[in-house]
């Protein structure tokens, strides 16, 4: 009987949380036990599909390295968002764990006369009535 290698991911993604518009960075490592070369390809989770990632959409690069960055991330696009990443030799594809990702924004202070309001995303305002009320 014939010995059959297994390819393994050795390095998992872990979930990341990243402010928005930063870089958030996913790595993913894996060994072919033939020695070859391996390609990869990371895969966005999109309404229970796994859908391959391409360079240059929605701040995508690398998505077809052991390292992804998603630069300038986007709240409203990637909040919540998983990937994974495929492995593939010359024989198999083996396929990661799933990675969350999410973004932070930060909430906007606007001072005016009536009080202080903080705006978060989606834009709600909370009123915070600073005004003395003695009489």
């Amino acid at each position: 009987h014939p010995i059959t290698a297994v390819l393994e991911i050795d390095r998992q993604p872990s979930d990341t949380t990243v402010p928005e518009f930063t870089t958030a960075v996913f790595l993913c490592e894996a060994t072919d036990p033939l020695g070859g070369t391996l390609a990869y390809q990371w895969q966005q989770l999109v309404q229970g599909v796994w859908v391959d990632l391409t360079d240059g959409v929605e701040g995508v690069a690398g998505a077809q390295s052991q390292g992804l960055n998603i630069n300038l991330v986007d709240f409203d696009v990637w909040d919540g968002e998983r990937v994974r990443c495929a492995a593939t030799n010359s024989v198999a594809t083996v396929y990661s764990n799933s990675a969350e990702l999410t973004v932070e924004t930060e909430s906007i202070r606007m001072v005016s006369e009536a009080g202080t309001y903080l705006v978060d995303e989606p834009a709600t305002a909370n009123i915070i009535d600073e005004r003395s009320t003695g009489p």
